[in-house]
């Protein structure tokens, strides 16, 4: 997390999860850690997922706000979102990924490559070959059948 107090929210946020969780999951003393770090884990991920939609909502909304609003351009742009999305959904699982990190964390292409185990290089050429991909799919599903 770049922001502190993003950082201690969900910090408290996997602490009330794990607290609500505990008599249901009653972890063993040995597997508490994990179990831990898997609730901390997924809240992050759902974290990160409310971001992206918040980023992506909010963009949406913008470009709106410029435009006048009907009932026309609110399908359009609720079309274009299930093509981007259906388009994200048909890629490879590490594409997906990359993706979601540039995009969605906003990272480097040398913080993606760690995290993925590949060069700076490497993700950045998957990325922007993935992104190509989602384009086309995008651009193919408005041309029609």
């Amino acid at each position: 997390m770049r922001d502190h107090a993003a950082a201690e929210d969900l910090t408290a946020d996997v602490f009330v999860a794990a607290l609500a969780a505990y008599e249901r999951a009653a972890p063993d003393a040995d597997v508490v850690e994990p179990w831990l770090f898997r609730i901390a884990r997924n809240k992050t991920v759902d974290h990160w997922r409310q971001v992206r939609r918040d980023r992506l909502l909010g963009g949406l909304v913008s470009r709106q706000r410029h435009a006048e609003r009907s009932v026309e351009s609110d399908a359009t742009i609720r079309a274009e979102l299930v093509q981007a999305l259906e388009a994200l959904q048909a890629l490879k699982p590490r594409d997906r990924h990359i993706v979601g990190l540039r995009i969605g964390a906003r990272l480097s292409f040398a913080a993606i490559g760690e995290i993925v185990g590949m060069s700076e290089n490497s993700a950045n050429v998957a990325c922007q070959r993935a992104m190509d991909r989602v384009r086309k799919a995008v651009e193919e599903s408005e041309d029609g059948p």
